[in-house]
């Protein structure tokens, strides 16, 4: 009955793509079935906060480098507050992203709970990417502060926290995508 309404709605749907939805079977895009849970969109995402996290690190540490080495004049104050802000803006789309993956990632660790290697990758993809969480919002933070104080970037502290949110962005971006690559193969 369930068929023949599909049918009826969607006359251009292939008969055995509408018999396996159907039965409840999963089936990929091209009509194969699925065996195991679907990682690829923790590697797309993956791949995606990594891009992301680049630009965030890269305009921040830029903005750094510009405000100490650049010479003096309106353009100094001008390029490394849009740098700031810039990294600022890319560290809240990587964590957009995150939080993106953070649920894509624990989707994938519910299904696939019945292999132990699996369980043990996703533990490690799970404190990865809580690790990057902090990191984004420590350079999120910093970078808006930045952006507005002219003065901030003298301080080492700010420069001890910048850097240090700089490795640690890194770092874990490292991690996930090693836990990334591991989440693809833990799948009998």
């Amino acid at each position: 009955m369930a068929s023949h309404t599909i049918r009826a709605s969607f006359p251009q749907l292939p008969a055995d793509l509408l018999r396996a939805g159907a039965s409840g079977d999963r089936t990929l895009s091209r009509g194969k079935a699925m065996r195991g849970c679907d990682w690829v969109a923790i590697r797309n995402l993956t791949i995606t906060l990594g891009i992301l996290t680049g630009f965030a690190t890269s305009s921040a540490i830029f903005a750094l480098n510009w405000h100490h080495w650049a010479p003096e004049g309106p353009w100094n104050i001008l390029v490394t507050k849009i740098s700031y802000s810039a990294a600022a803006t890319w560290a809240l789309s990587a964590l957009v992203i995150l939080g993106i993956l953070m649920a894509v990632a624990s989707s994938f660790c519910s299904c696939s709970a019945s292999s132990s290697a699996c369980v043990t990758f996703c533990g490690f993809l799970t404190a990865a990417l809580r690790t990057l969480l902090g990191a984004l919002v420590g350079l999120f933070a910093l970078c808006t502060v930045a952006a507005a104080d002219d003065e901030l970037s003298d301080n080492p502290a700010f420069m001890f926290g910048l850097f240090a949110a700089f490795a640690v962005c890194a770092s874990a971006m490292t991690m996930i995508g090693i836990a990334a690559v591991l989440i693809a193969t833990c799948q009998p």
